[in-house]
């Protein structure tokens, strides 16, 4: 037993300068592992948030506003009347009766916008069409 021991001891002495770099790297190889893994996972959910502050924003400002869905009609080459169904933040959520000339801007003044709403995300400028 005693002879093992002083075997060890040489081979830790003669050794020991290459078994202390091996230990070094391969915890040097786990904290960059271990950080890369982090950096991935920290990026990874500020992705995700961003999206869903983005989807969130968009679907609030959206449904907050308005939720216009056109009924009735054959297509938006048709001459006659639209009908629009408004919703959300507008003084007077009804059906109204359009041409299909009318722009989603004279909609809106139509159901009268309330002062809080976000029109940032819908284009006043577009035709009212049917089945839309």
């Amino acid at each position: 037993m005693y002879q093992f021991l002083l075997r060890y001891k040489d081979f830790l002495t003669q050794w020991k300068l290459y078994i202390i770099s091996a230990v070094v790297l391969i915890m040097v190889l786990i904290g960059f592992i271990f950080w890369r893994q982090d950096d991935y996972t920290s990026r990874n959910f500020e992705n995700k948030d961003t999206a869903l502050k983005q989807s969130t924003s968009e679907n609030s400002s959206l449904s907050k506003l308005e939720d216009v869905q056109v009924k009735d009609g054959d297509n938006s080459k048709n001459k006659g009347p639209v009908y629009v169904d408004v919703k959300g933040a507008v003084k007077h959520p009804n059906v109204y009766k359009m041409t299909s000339k009318d722009r989603v801007v004279d909609l809106l003044d139509k159901a009268q916008l309330l002062d809080d709403a976000d029109v940032s995300q819908i284009n006043l400028s577009e035709k009212l069409s049917d089945q839309k």
